[in-house]
């Protein structure tokens, strides 16, 4: 059922109805806009409750004004972060300490399947 769907910056693979892949480009600033796109496609596309892995396997950063909205979102039920390194494992947990309209329930991981089983009993 794996469905690849391209944004300009990214790439979102639907994996089930309610779990996405999300592999944001290297080397580019995600801005508010471009965040906002990301979030019309999940809410558009996968269940009313979801969850979203996020692949870092490409470096890239977030503007400040999008931070507070990253995965800010009704009906995400849990985000798996692959992480490739210590140093981005330090950044999402940076992340996860903004304040937020919807609370995050995040999680690190260095291998996708563990990250996709934990997905699935959330």
């Amino acid at each position: 059922m794996e469905e690849i769907h391209q944004l300009p910056f990214a790439t979102i693979i639907k994996l089930r109805s309610d779990i996405a892949e999300l592999v944001i480009d290297g080397d580019i600033e995600v801005n508010l806009q471009m965040l906002g796109l990301i979030h019309e496609w999940l809410l558009n596309n996968l269940d009313d409750s979801f969850s979203v892995m996020v692949n870092r396997i490409n470096s890239y950063s977030y503007t400040p004004e999008a931070h507070p909205h990253i995965g800010s979102l009704k009906g995400l039920k849990a985000i798996a972060e692959l992480v490739y390194s210590s140093a981005t494992e330090m950044v999402v947990k940076d992340l996860a300490n903004y304040p937020r309209e919807y609370p995050w329930n995040v999680k690190c991981f260095s291998a996708r399947q563990p990250a996709l089983e934990w997905m699935t009993v959330q």
